[in-house]
């Protein structure tokens, strides 16, 4: 073994056949070679190590953190493990056709240099972000995000992407270079919420149950949203959430374009909740109609079926009628209603209080008459919209009892 000591690499170290920990610390410009089904965990402090880390085919490095692989650049042909616990914003040269495997709850930060390897990347846990404004070229083949992993940021990939039950893909402005497969979550996200982000999936979408969450400001057809682009055809069944950022909602005619299909549109999308209400408008998730058929629009338009309130995605799903009445929440049946009856409910006259002034108490034996009184009055109200969609009802009753506080004479 090579015990504890330092090692100075300005040459070639070579790990053939090596299993275990490499607990030494490396410096200088030199290169380590893993190679022969080496399978080490580098775990030293070679901060000072500027060189460069190899990993044949068959072979395997991991990394706990940022000072065991110094200031090196890594030809990754094997496969590189990366278990962190902390945040750890990598600028390190990655290259090679080798796999990259993201352990631990930490974050990793990539950027356009150690993000240049071909291989597969597996989430498995933690999450691994692009850290820029613009656009990170993911150069990775396949990326598959695990249960509890996630991958954010703005990113363009060369390959597919897969997002496995509980995994997360949190985007902003993103391209996934092949294809996508949901059966996780695909979440919009920008700083601050704010919708206008787009998701272009250049080959074909996959929805294996997962959800997809859209920010939307809701009003009519041109209302800020953020939208999904698939140039290929889509499949499966996806579940859809859509949240309203600040819209009060507003009558739509084709409606506000979510979903944009390039070629067969075979996937169904169903929103989680049936319905999303802004304002006075109910918004469902339709299908365009004509030219617009393959596309997923979010419509205030009623096509004469109110869906249920957790929809599965279905095979036959509702088309957007621009010609439809709109669709109002049926709240707007409540508040006529309250309104009827707060008009009417505490208005009365003398005459109701007291009653038929034939009728005193001084009929009675008492031989004055009482200044008490009660009053019982009940209704019944039924009322129907024009559309036909809002049909209410409502029963009142009200009880009255009162008397003078005070009498005298003059």
């Amino acid at each position: 073994g090579l015990g504890r000591g330092n090692i100075a690499n300005d040459g070639l170290l070579t790990l053939k056949n090596v299993t275990g920990e490499l607990r030494n610390s490396i410096s200088g410009k030199g290169i380590v070679s893993a190679t022969a089904r080496t399978d080490v965990e580098l775990d030293g402090d070679n901060s000072r190590f500027v060189g460069q880390f190899n990993i044949d085919t068959g072979s395997a490095l991991s990394v706990n953190e940022q000072k065991n692989l110094g200031d090196a650049s890594v030809i990754n042909n094997g496969l590189l493990t990366i278990s962190t616990e902390r945040s750890w914003a990598m600028t390190h040269s990655i290259s090679g056709s080798g796999d990259v495997t993201k352990l631990g709850t930490g974050i990793l930060t990539l950027n356009n240099d150690s993000a240049a390897y071909q291989g597969t990347t597996d989430i498995v846990g933690g999450e691994i972000a692009f850290g820029s404004d613009s656009a990170i070229n993911m150069a990775g083949q396949h990326i598959n995000i695990h249960n509890s992993g996630v991958m954010s940021g703005n990113v363009t990939t060369a390959g597919d992407v897969n997002v496995m039950p509980g995994g997360t893909l949190r985007v902003a402005k993103t391209t996934i270079g092949g294809n996508l497969e949901n059966g996780g979550t695909v979440q919009m996200n920008s700083e601050g919420g704010k919708p206008g982000n787009v998701l272009t999936v250049n080959g074909n979408y996959t929805g294996n149950n997962g959800l997809m969450t859209f920010n939307a400001t809701l009003g009519g057809d041109n209302s800020p949203t953020d939208k999904m682009n698939v140039k290929g055809d889509t499949q499966g069944n996806t579940r859809v959430r859509v949240d309203n950022i600040g819209g009060v909602g507003a009558q739509t005619v084709n409606g506000i374009e979510l979903i944009e299909v390039g070629g067969n549109s075979a996937g169904n999308f169903a929103l989680t909740t049936g319905t999303v209400e802004a304002g006075a408008y109910v918004y469902t998730l339709a299908k365009g109609k004509g030219n617009d058929e393959k596309n997923w629009y979010l419509t205030s338009k009623w096509d004469g079926v109110t869906p249920a309130d957790t929809p599965d995605p279905i095979n036959n799903p509702p088309v957007v009628d621009p010609e439809g009445p709109s669709v109002y929440r049926p709240e707007a049946g409540s508040y006529i209603s309250n309104i009827a009856a707060a008009n009417s409910l505490f208005s009365h006259r003398l005459h109701d209080r007291l009653g038929e002034p034939q009728y005193t108490d001084s009929l009675h034996s008492q031989g004055s008459a009482s200044s008490m009184w009660m009053r019982h009055v009940g209704g019944h109200e039924r009322s129907r919209d024009g559309d036909g969609q809002l049909n209410t009802q409502a029963s009142r009753y009200v009880l009255q009892l009162g008397g003078d506080l005070s009498q005298w004479s003059s």
